[in-house]
């Protein structure tokens, strides 16, 4: 190394140029060890909850007790609620044969008989007493003589936009296919704004509009808290229960995300 008089700052030598290549080159590689570490320990931790989920999901049914419906819009933070009410206690449908991936470590908590909803609504009987995901555009098949509890996860559009974009880029690179992943935010606000509407009138049609429960998905990140104490209120769980729930949460998987933050409180 030595001073340029002439430019008037340092100058590397070809040797202190290389070695400075290199070290950034390990670093880099050790950033993506760190992440593959960190995506593998994640995943470890999606099979053990699912195997604690799969262990949950056996018990017989119970006609008596609600069906904990979990909706919203593809992306707007449905498995995290769902995660949450496994961190409670709640019994969860689900097969589990979508398994964790780089889009979602933790896992989505599906159920794939509920496709059928519209060809067989009392497929949902099946999940008596337990929480399970149901698709927002397949509200509208539930058969009234069932008891429901709703909870329906906002999100920003932006938000959710940015981020279905981001999953099929992935899937796109992991299948080699080549598609316009544009997502039309105006097509999902149209969506979500047609689903809120039938939910209120699902909600009339089922006489449970007691029974609907709208969580920020912003605040269970940010207010975990409140929003563990929000949900042990709605479905009438102990207030032991909060601290398990509210522990759940993991703000490093908040990739997609607007500057505006949600007001404080639920």
């Amino acid at each position: 190394e030595h001073f340029d008089f002439n430019k008037g700052g340092t100058v590397l030598t070809q040797a202190e140029k290389k070695r400075a290549a290199f070290i950034a080159e390990v670093r880099a590689e050790s950033a993506k060890r760190h992440v593959l570490w960190n995506n593998q320990i994640r995943a470890h931790r999606a099979k053990e909850l699912y195997s604690i989920m799969l262990d949950k999901s056996t018990p017989p049914v119970d006609t008596s007790k609600p069906i904990i419906i979990v909706t919203g819009l593809p992306r707007s933070g449905t498995s995290l609620m769902m995660q949450m009410l496994v961190a409670a206690g709640i019994y969860v449908q689900t097969d589990a044969q979508r398994t964790a991936d780089v889009s979602n470590p933790n896992g989505y908590f599906e159920w794939e008989p509920i496709k059928s909803l519209a060809k067989n609504p009392d497929i949902i009987t099946q999940a008596c007493g337990k929480a399970v995901k149901v698709v927002s555009y397949q509200l509208r098949h539930l058969p009234k003589q069932v008891n429901y509890k709703i909870i329906w996860m906002d999100r920003p559009i932006g938000e959710i936009a940015h981020s279905q974009k981001k999953m099929l880029q992935v899937n796109q690179a992991d299948t080699g296919e080549e598609k316009d992943a544009e997502i039309s935010i105006e097509s999902l606000e149209g969506h979500r704004d047609t689903t809120l509407n039938n939910i209120n009138t699902t909600a009339q049609r089922l006489g449970t509009t007691q029974n609907v429960m709208r969580v920020n998905y912003h605040e269970c990140l940010q207010y975990s808290e409140q929003v563990a104490a929000k949900i042990t209120t709605f479905l009438d769980l102990p207030v032991e229960k909060r601290g398990a729930i509210s522990k759940t949460v993991d703000l490093e998987l908040w990739h997609s995300r607007e500057e505006s933050a949600p007001s404080h409180g639920v």
